[in-house]
């Protein structure tokens, strides 16, 4: 439990220090493409399209994230109803039915890159597969986070009933 455990929170935080340093570089592009538009009356034309998919990697790895500390939007109003058995066993199904998700989806990514490599940038000319290998990798990330909290909470609960 301990070892994977270690590895999500080792995960997270290398996860956040990748999205900052998207940030920041989204920062300077989206700042040289206003100073080019202004200055030279014509902008960067690969500028708008490396800014479109570093949000998309964003997006997506703030997605495991999110996970991570349970900041994901989702609905409570059965959470706040049950109480008892009946709330862990909705814990447990939604535990399976998030995991069943991230599976699914990075099945379909890692099948869409076969597709994407294919594929270039309009601009940029760099294989899409780099910008849709996002998919897979998040999900992966994001079943590591989802099992340690199943784990987390299965063994704690455990515990209590000791």
């Amino acid at each position: 439990m301990k070892i994977i455990l270690s590895v999500s929170n080792l995960l997270d935080t290398i996860i956040k220090k990748i999205i900052s340093v998207l940030l920041m570089i989204m920062t300077v592009v989206l700042f040289s493409q206003v100073i080019a538009r202004h200055v030279m009356g014509t902008g960067l034309s690969w500028s708008e399209e490396l800014v479109r998919y570093m949000c998309v990697w964003i997006i997506f790895l703030g997605a495991t994230c999110a996970a991570k500390d349970g900041s994901q939007v989702s609905v409570t109003a059965l959470d706040e109803i049950l109480n008892g058995l009946p709330k862990k066993l909705l814990g447990i199904i939604q535990s399976i039915l998030a995991s069943t998700y991230c599976v699914l989806l990075s099945w379909i990514g890692f099948g869409a890159l076969e597709f994407a490599k294919l594929q270039k940038s309009p601009n940029m000319m760099i294989p899409m597969n780099i910008v849709y290998s996002v998919i897979p990798i998040a999900m992966i990330i994001m079943l590591i986070h989802l099992v340690t909290i199943f784990l987390q909470n299965y063994i704690i609960a455990k515990e209590v009933h000791e």
